[in-house]
C-alpha cells in the first residue's frame, strides 16, 4: 500500500491501524513519517505491532529540493533537506535556478558532497526520529532529467556539470547522470 498524503487517513480509528498493517510493503512520504505529527509518535511500531513482517519504506524524491523548504515553519525534513542541498543547486545554461516542477529545484547529484548531504540528512532522520524505517525508495532513476515542459519561469537548460552545454546534451553529463 502507498499513502502519499498522510493527513487523508483518520489515524484516530484504530480499524485504519490494522488495515494499513495487512500489507507486505507499506509506502509512505518518508518526510511525513520523520516530521511534526508522526516525528514523536511511534507509527512503524504501531503499524508492525499488527503485522511485524510488514516492511515500511520511506519514499523521498533523490533530484529535488522544495523552494518551500526555506522557511524554518516547514515541513522539519524539508527545510533540513533544502539547506543542506542549497549549495548543490542546478543553474540553467542561461544562469537561472533549474527546476523540474514550479517550486522543485534540482540539485546536483553529480557531486558526491551532494549525494553525501542528502544522505546525512536522511540518516539524521531515520536516526532520530520515533520511525525508523525499513528502507527509503528513493525516487529517480531515469537516464536523464525530466523537466516539465510547462516551466514559465526558468529559461535554458539544466546545466548539472556547469560546462554551459545543455543536460539534454552533454554526453558526458548524461552518461554521469546515468552511473
Amino acid at each position: 500500500v502507498a499513502i502519499t498524503d498522510w493527513g487523508a487517513i483518520d489515524w484516530s480509528q484504530p480499524a485504519n491501524w490494522e488495515k494499513y498493517a495487512r500489507a507486505d510493503v507499506f509506502l509512505a512520504m518518508a518526510a511525513e513519517l520523520w516530521d511534526a505529527a508522526a516525528y514523536s509518535q511511534p507509527v512503524v511500531s504501531r503499524i508492525k505491532s499488527y503485522n511485524p513482517d510488514v516492511k515500511i519504506i520511506g519514499y523521498i524524491s533523490a533530484k529535488t529540493a522544495q523552494l518551500s523548504g526555506a522557511s524554518p515553519s516547514a515541513s522539519a525534513f524539508w527545510h533540513d533537506w533544502f539547506v543542506a542541498t542549497q549549495p548543490y543547486w542546478v543553474s540553467t545554461t542561461t544562469g537561472d535556478t533549474a527546476q523540474d516542477w514550479p517550486g522543485n529545484v534540482i540539485v546536483n547529484i553529480l557531486d558526491p558532497d551532494c549525494r553525501a548531504a542528502m544522505i546525512g540528512t536522511v540518516l539524521d532522520y531515520q536516526r532520530n526520529s520515533a520511525n525508523p524505517l525499513d528502507g527509503v525508495l528513493w525516487d529517480y532513476f531515469n537516464h536523464s532529467l525530466w523537466v516539465y515542459t510547462g516551466l514559465t519561469n526558468v529559461t535554458g537548460d539544466p546545466d548539472m556539470d556547469g560546462d554551459g552545454i545543455g543536460h539534454w546534451s552533454d554526453p558526458d553529463e548524461l552518461t554521469a547522470y546515468r552511473n
